[in-house]
């Protein structure tokens, strides 16, 4: 059995689309479907109905998705073993972080890795927490920064510390250096990066048990548009402080703490590959990064 088609039929019967497969792995569609049909073919069986919604599994299909995870699992570790037996271990790294911590721990990281283990190839990603955590699981990500200590069968969590929160204005809003209460944000048009589908974003997840409802008025994706929006005037962003220097360096903005918000700060790293000298290097390196951005 040719396990790229393993791989490309387990993506595409997990995610439940060729589309949302093709995303996940950045393969052309048509490359997928092929690739999907000649694995149908040498098995001899139909593996995967396709509808106008995305796919359905066939009984056959199940059989062989209950499997394949483990096979293609099995295959990572072993791989991943025989290469660190060399002199000079040689891996391939998938790391993911949240937008605003990317900027901030990256660049260190590729540098220590660089200057200790030549050999390892890191693939950074930048995503929110559920996006992580799935990656994680789907073993796409080797380790992510993620806001949940929770682990799981096949994810080991570590909480490295919290990160403060602060809020961003525009110039002459006449800010203090500290909020003490979250009641001093409401009735302020607000500015939050979130990539959940559900639309709620992490400022309203952690402030939900307040019972207050704040005036969410945009919701972006990227760190960079929503300081944009700030510096418009048309509201003021909740950010971690790792985003914090971006805004600094736009000029016209205010920067106050935001007293008893914090983002809990947790490196999650899959079990199959957890005790890997590489994984454990770029693991303690990033986790000592963390610490000290913290």
């Amino acid at each position: 059995m040719d396990l790229r088609k393993l791989a490309h039929f387990h993506e595409v019967a997990t995610a439940g689309s060729f589309g949302r497969a093709s995303e996940r792995l950045r393969t052309a569609q048509p490359a997928l479907s092929k690739s999907v049909q000649a694995l149908e073919r040498s098995l001899g069986v139909t593996l995967l109905v396709r509808h106008s919604k995305g796919v359905d599994v066939t009984e056959a299909g199940a059989m062989l998705l209950r499997h394949a995870g483990d096979i293609l699992a099995l295959c990572r570790v072993v791989e991943a073993e025989v290469r660190e037996q060399a002199s000079e271990p040689a891996a391939d790294i998938a790391v993911g972080v949240p937008p605003t911590l990317a900027p901030c721990l990256y660049g260190d990281l590729c540098a220590e890795v660089a200057a200790v283990h030549p050999r390892v190839r890191l693939a950074l990603h930048e995503g929110v927490g559920h996006e992580l955590w799935d990656d994680l699981h789907a073993e796409r990500l080797d380790l992510a920064v993620i806001g949940s200590t929770v682990g799981s069968d096949r994810i080991v969590t570590d909480l490295v510390g919290h990160e403060s929160v602060h809020l961003i204005a525009p110039g002459g809003t006449g800010l203090p250096a500290e909020i003490d209460r979250l009641e001093d944000l409401l009735g302020r048009p607000l500015v939050v990066t979130t990539r959940a589908t559900s639309g709620r974003s992490w400022f309203e997840e952690v402030t939900r048990r307040s019972g207050l409802v704040f005036d969410v008025r945009w919701r972006v994706e990227s760190p960079q548009v929503a300081l944009d929006l700030v510096a418009r005037g048309l509201g003021s962003a909740v950010m971690p402080a790792s985003g914090v220097g971006k805004a600094t360096g736009r000029g016209a903005v205010e920067v106050a703490r935001v007293v008893g918000l914090r983002l809990p700060r947790v490196l999650a790293s899959a079990k199959g590959r957890w005790a890997h000298p590489s994984v454990s290097f770029v693991r303690n390196t990033l986790r000592r990064l963390l610490v000290r951005l913290l």
